[in-house]
């Protein structure tokens, strides 16, 4: 017989943040949100949320937003990852909010002798961000990594001048991706104030794997807006959750030295003093442990890792 040892890791800030929202702000958070690998949870109630105001939001549902390519070695929209992608027990889709059209490119399926150097890029109009002086490019994403190299290009000139910022670069050799997995990106340096920005997303590879990309938008940048990423013990982080056992036998657990961890992100514009993280373990719905870590300053647009010692 198995015995189940649940856990429950909280991210807890020292203080609250209040916050109003209007209809179609909130309707936009939620979309942001509701996909995140682990939902942060925050000291003070569901008043303490950030305010979050979405400047421009795309989920490639109007195929003529956007221009690339369409052969084998480029970009392409489409409702369906390639067939050798799922051949291989990929998903055949992006489970991203919208559903329906996406961006994807699959440098395996070009085979040994593909080389890659693609363009997306947003040409259904510039994008005002003038009211907002700092902000982020938010997309809902799916991939597996090799070798290749992944980028976004951020102009506030009509494309004179574009600033290439390299993305997703957390996932090593032969990784996959959730699915969905949120990348945020500060975008802030190029198109914080700034009312003619563009986009591009660049692909770099040759015989590697797939990007697929979904729900792009910029938002303007709240100040208090941590996120709890993952949750790990005994030292190992691993963002594909291949490295974990849900369950394990009773007597094995009993002798165990467990040490807690979590992968913690601050994606707001303030740094956040006394940030720690409470950890809660259970069984049969009696909390068995509960401890908390040192607390830290997660400094803003930064990820750190927070455990026991």
């Amino acid at each position: 017989m198995k015995n189940h040892l649940l856990l429950a890791i909280s991210l807890i800030m020292g203080y609250s943040v209040s916050a109003q929202f209007s209809e179609s702000t909130e309707r936009a958070y939620e979309v942001y949100n509701e996909n995140y690998v682990h939902q942060t949870q925050r000291a003070g109630g569901p008043n303490s949320l950030a305010s979050v105001d979405t400047i421009w939001f795309n989920d490639f549902s109007d195929t003529t937003d956007w221009s690339y390519a369409g052969s084998i070695d480029e970009w392409s929209l489409d409702t369906l990852l390639s067939p050798s992608l799922i051949s291989q027990g990929f998903d055949d889709v992006i489970n991203s909010a919208s559903g329906g059209y996406f961006a994807i490119i699959d440098s395996d399926g070009s085979g040994s002798t593909g080389v890659q150097d693609a363009i997306l890029e947003f040409t259904g109009g510039t994008i005002d961000c003038s009211a907002s002086p700092k902000v982020q490019l938010v997309f809902q994403t799916y991939l597996r990594q090799y070798e290749e190299n992944r980028q976004v290009l951020v102009s506030n000139d009509g494309g004179v001048v574009w600033d290439t910022i390299p993305v997703l670069t957390q996932f090593g050799i032969n990784t996959t991706s959730s699915n969905p997995y949120i990348e945020m990106v500060d975008i802030s340096a190029t198109a914080g104030g700034q009312s003619n920005v563009q986009i591009k997303f660049r692909y770099e590879g040759s015989w590697d794997w797939f990007w697929v990309i979904d729900d792009a938008m910029i938002i303007s940048i709240p100040d208090n807006e941590l996120a709890l990423t993952q949750e790990f013990y005994n030292g190992t982080a691993d963002l594909t959750y291949t490295n974990y056992y849900s369950m394990m036998p009773l007597k094995q657990a009993d002798s165990a030295q467990i040490l807690f961890g979590a992968s913690v992100q601050n994606n707001g514009g303030a740094d956040q003093t006394q940030a720690f993280v409470n950890v809660m373990a259970s069984f049969n719905g009696v909390l068995m442990f509960s401890d908390t870590t040192d607390s830290v300053t997660a400094v803003s647009y930064t990820h750190l890792r927070a455990h026991e010692t």
